[in-house]
């Protein structure tokens, strides 16, 4: 029987970045969850070799994102804080990330914040919840996306999906793309 750690799915997306996750992240540093839950993104970047900070709101999510590190023998690629980002982003306890992960939250007040957490040439990774039931109605607008992040970000996939009635303007996103150097003044 598989232990209730092993029975965490990752996102199927974010596996499929894990080659790119884990060429960008071949100089170091920390990835944060967000938010995290229960671990399932967590948990595969830390078995990938990888630091990850995790926040969540949820303290029973992250005593059990815990219990499944030290299950895994993870704990020492964990670290937890227990955050309401939408009234505490700036209580975010490490200051530059190598990357941010934020799937299944699609928070777009968060998103002009991902631009002060991550260091040049650092990634994100997002991905909205699926178009179910009444979800459409927390999910952004055609290519709200693309023009909060361009130019200070790279995107290198971009695919968004049509979500809700037909005569709403909300699509289900996946993303990756990394936060450009600084250019020098000319």
């Amino acid at each position: 029987m598989l232990s209730s750690a092993a029975q965490l799915n990752p996102s199927r997306f974010l596996k499929r970045l894990s080659e790119k996750i884990r060429s960008a992240s071949t100089a170091g540093g920390c990835i944060l969850d967000i938010p995290s839950g229960t671990g399932r993104n967590a948990l595969y970047l830390a078995e990938q070799g990888m630091q990850v900070h995790c926040i969540d709101n949820s303290l029973d999510a992250l005593r059990k994102l815990n219990g499944f590190a030290k299950e895994l023998s993870l704990d020492h690629r964990l670290t937890v804080q227990q955050l309401d980002l939408l009234l505490n982003v700036g209580s975010i306890e490490q200051k530059l990330f190598f990357g941010i992960i934020n799937i299944d939250w699609p928070q777009q007040e968060l998103l002009p914040h991902f631009d002060n957490l991550l260091q040049p040439d650092g990634f994100l990774v997002v991905e909205t919840f699926d178009d179910r039931g009444e979800n459409w109605r927390c999910l952004p607008k055609a290519n709200f996306y693309k023009e909060q992040l361009s130019p200070k970000f790279l995107i290198h996939y971009y695919d968004e999906h049509k979500a809700g009635p037909v005569d709403v303007d909300a699509v289900t996103v996946k993303l990756f793309a990394t936060k450009q150097a600084k250019a020098n003044s000319a």
